[in-house]
């Protein structure tokens, strides 16, 4: 029940993103599978950790080469600022949030198994895409099932949550949820101790709310600076 640290105790994190690009060493067979390389460098702009278990980030960096190896090697490469044309280039697309789900609707989530089943059972990190299928079974508040209050500050609280029904896998973790037309209806937060088939979702209307206060904190400050060349 106890919640863990803000950045695990590290000062000013850096996130390290991958990019899906197929596989130069597998046989052509189908589909081809893709492995996510290191591309972009974020930072951390915003938490909420008790109500959402979830962070914004902003994607400063872009390697100028897809880095293969372990994570801490992105940080030897020469880097650049990241842009919208470095995003088109890169052919990054955005998932539209979705406005709500509904009942017994289809869904898929996207993640990376680190739990040794599946497409890998190597002791490394595993940069192969998987999609876990599955469908909606509950929309609840979360706070009335657990019976936890605003006071209790050393616990997940979590406002909202969907509850769908699908085989997830550790590191599946923080992956999208998406619906049939490809909209993110919520993120991955955690799977059900007793029922693995069962796991849970922040939704998209609570991302919306932190994308929403982080862009406000990030007017003020900047309106803050402008005001201060005067």
């Amino acid at each position: 029940k106890t919640f863990g640290s803000l950045h695990y105790g590290l000062k000013n994190p850096k996130i390290v993103i991958g990019l899906p690009v197929e596989l130069e060493d597998v046989e052509k067979v189908g589909s081809v599978p893709r492995e996510a390389r290191f591309r972009y460098i974020a930072d951390i702009v915003a938490t909420d950790l008790r109500n959402m278990d979830a962070c914004i980030l902003r994607i400063s960096q872009r390697l100028k080469k897809f880095v293969t190896g372990d994570e801490h090697l992105c940080f030897n490469q020469v880097t650049e600022p990241a842009s919208k044309k470095q995003f088109s280039e890169d052919k990054i697309k955005k998932l539209k949030l979705s406005t709500g789900c509904e009942y017994e609707e289809k869904i898929r989530i996207l993640g990376y198994n680190q739990g040794g089943e599946g497409l890998t059972k190597k002791p490394k990190l595993n940069r192969v895409l998987e999609l876990a299928n599955g469908s909606v079974i509950k929309i609840h508040n979360a706070r009335d099932i657990l019976g936890v209050t605003e006071l209790d500050n050393n616990s997940f609280n979590p406002r909202e949550e969907i509850v769908v029904s699908c085989p997830t896998i550790g590191g599946h973790s923080g992956g999208p949820c998406v619906n049939q037309v490809g909209q993110v209806i919520g993120i991955l937060s955690r799977s059900d101790s007793v029922e693995k088939h069962r796991c849970y979702l922040v939704p998209s209307s609570e991302i919306k709310k932190l994308v929403k206060a982080t862009t406000l904190w990030e007017d003020e400050l900047h309106l803050g600076k402008l005001l201060q060349t005067f």
